[in-house]
C-alpha cells in the first residue's frame, strides 16, 4: 500500500463505508475491488496541542543556559535531539574495519545529516534519527507521549517544572 494521507471514510449505514470524494482516485489506486481490508480508527490530534507544543520547545529553546545554547542552533535542532534522548528516534548502527574508519564515517554523516544523533563506539557508529512529529507519520496518542516526554526532559534542562514551561509558552 502506497505511504501517504489516508483515505477517510463516512459510514453509511448497513455496514457500508463510503471514501470522501478527494480520496477515490487514492483509493483506486491503493486498493483492489473485492480485497478485504481492515480499518482502524485514527484520532486527528489538536491544532492548539500542537502549536503549544511548539511554542514551548522555542521558548526552552529561548532560556537554556549559555553553556547548552551552543549546541543547538534552533529549536528544531533541540526538539531532535531530545526525541532521540526520549527514545523517540530509529537507530542503524554501522560497522567499520577500525575506529578511524567510523570517525571518518560519522563526521562525514554529521555534514550532510543536521540532525540525527550519532555516536561511536570502537569501530560502530549508530546513527538515531528522530521520528517525524508530522499529522500523517505519528497518531494522536504518540504524539502526545512524545510531547510530554520532549517537554519534561526539555524543562529539566532549563531547571523549570514541565507546568511552568507549558504555563511560559503560553504567553509568548
Amino acid at each position: 500500500m502506497a505511504k501517504g494521507p489516508r483515505p477517510v471514510f463516512a459510514y453509511e449505514g448497513d455496514g457500508e463505508f463510503k471514501a470522501e470524494p478527494r480520496f477515490v482516485w487514492q483509493c483506486d489506486r491503493d486498493y483492489v475491488i473485492g480485497e478485504k481490508y481492515r480499518m482502524d480508527i485514527i484520532e486527528d490530534r489538536s491544532a492548539a496541542s500542537h502549536s503549544h507544543y511548539f511554542a514551548a520547545v522555542n521558548e526552552a529553546w529561548l532560556n537554556l543556559p549559555e553553556d547548552q545554547a551552543k549546541r543547538f542552533p534552533s529549536p528544531d535542532h533541540l526538539r531532535k535531539w531530545a526525541l532521540v534522548q526520549c527514545g523517540y528516534c530509529h537507530a542503524t548502527p554501522s560497522v567499520f574495519s577500525t575506529k578511524q574508519d567510523a570517525i571518518t564515517s560519522a563526521s562525514m554523516v554529521r555534514k550532510t545529516d543536521k540532525y540525527s544523533v550519532l555516536t561511536v563506539h570502537d569501530n560502530i557508529v549508530t546513527r538515531y534519527e528522530p521520528e517525524s512529529q508530522s499529522t500523517r507519520s505519528m497518531d494522536k496518542e504518540r504524539f502526545q507521549k512524545s510531547k510530554t516526554a520532549v517537554l519534561d526532559l526539555l524543562a529539566t534542562m532549563i531547571n523549570v517544572t514541565p507546568k511552568q514551561l507549558e504555563k511560559n509558552s503560553s504567553h509568548a
